[in-house]
């Protein structure tokens, strides 16, 4: 990155310009930043560092190449988790009346926005050739509205229209991609073979990089129960299986995610209509059955 084309961090949280600002920050002495919003777009693209991203009461691990699609009026600020590294990171902002005006010209280029909006935020991930594109398409960028050359402002809002048109494809095709499963049917693979292990929103939220909100209703909305409903139906379905073992019901339990014996009690008898240990004896005793010569 060209040393003129960082840029000195500020706490302001305000555009000066009324259409567009572009950032390349290198923080070393990190400073906290309040939760803020704006009226205006924000895209975030992540460079380097040990940062949380907290975007309404989602929270983000942030990872290199990870990025951000902010809307106007969603609460985000980030959260150091270490100062080892340097925070690197490109922002830019695009108010509301350009984004109209480019819409204009462009059908279908706030794409990417609207789906943002829907989501509270939009978060995805790349491999690292498509991360290199963004990249340089966002260097590029901030160059050009660095530098004033000739035909300057026709420039900038020709690569403005390319970058999110080159967002707009990336999202486009998670979203439809027919060799895909639906969201909600990978979220059900994804939790059938991680039931021992934590599976909150927030995890679910950071493994299929869409908001845990988006999750939660589009999840209710296929699956016709909640996402916690069903990971309890799979763990009690998962224990009921083992309860041939001689495995004490306690630990059983626990290695699904059961905290303490009376909440699993409770939770088991009410889906099966049986206490656990009746349930334990009633198929040992089936085992157990010999067949009269």
């Amino acid at each position: 990155m060209k040393k003129d084309l960082s840029t000195e961090f500020s706490h302001r949280q305000y555009m000066e310009d009324e259409r567009y600002e572009i950032f390349y920050y290198n923080d070393t002495d990190l400073k906290y930043v309040s939760p803020h919003k704006h009226n205006y777009y924000e895209c975030y693209f992540f460079l380097e560092g040990d940062i949380e991203y907290m975007v309404e009461e989602e929270k983000i691990l942030l990872k290199s190449g990870d990025f951000l699609l902010i809307p106007p009026g969603i609460e985000h600020w980030s959260v150091a988790r270490s100062t080892d590294r340097p925070y690197r990171r490109i922002v830019f902002w695009l108010s509301s009346p350009l984004m109209k005006q480019l819409v204009h010209i462009y059908p279908d280029l706030d794409y990417c926005f609207q789906l943002a909006t829907r989501q509270q935020c939009c978060h995805f991930r790349e491999d690292y050739i498509v991360s290199q594109e963004i990249h340089w398409k966002l260097l590029g960028l901030l160059e050009e509205i660095h530098n004033q050359h000739a035909f300057s402002e026709t420039t900038r809002q020709i690569k403005i229209a390319d970058f999110l048109s080159f967002i707009n494809r990336l999202l486009f095709s998670k979203e439809t991609s027919p060799t895909e499963k639906p969201l909600y049917l990978r979220i059900c693979d994804f939790i059938d073979v991680h039931l021992s292990e934590n599976l909150s929103l927030d995890r679910l939220a950071s493994v299929f990089y869409v908001s845990k909100y988006h999750i939660a209703h589009h999840f209710n909305d296929e699956m016709g129960l909640s996402v916690h409903q069903y990971i309890l139906k799979k763990r009690l379905q998962k224990i009921k299986e083992g309860l041939p073992s001689k495995i004490p019901l306690l630990e059983l339990a626990s290695s699904y995610g059961f905290s303490d014996y009376t909440s699993f009690y409770r939770a088991f008898k009410k889906e099966f209509h049986a206490s656990p240990a009746a349930y334990r004896k009633q198929v040992q005793s089936i085992d157990n059955y010999k067949i009269p010569e």
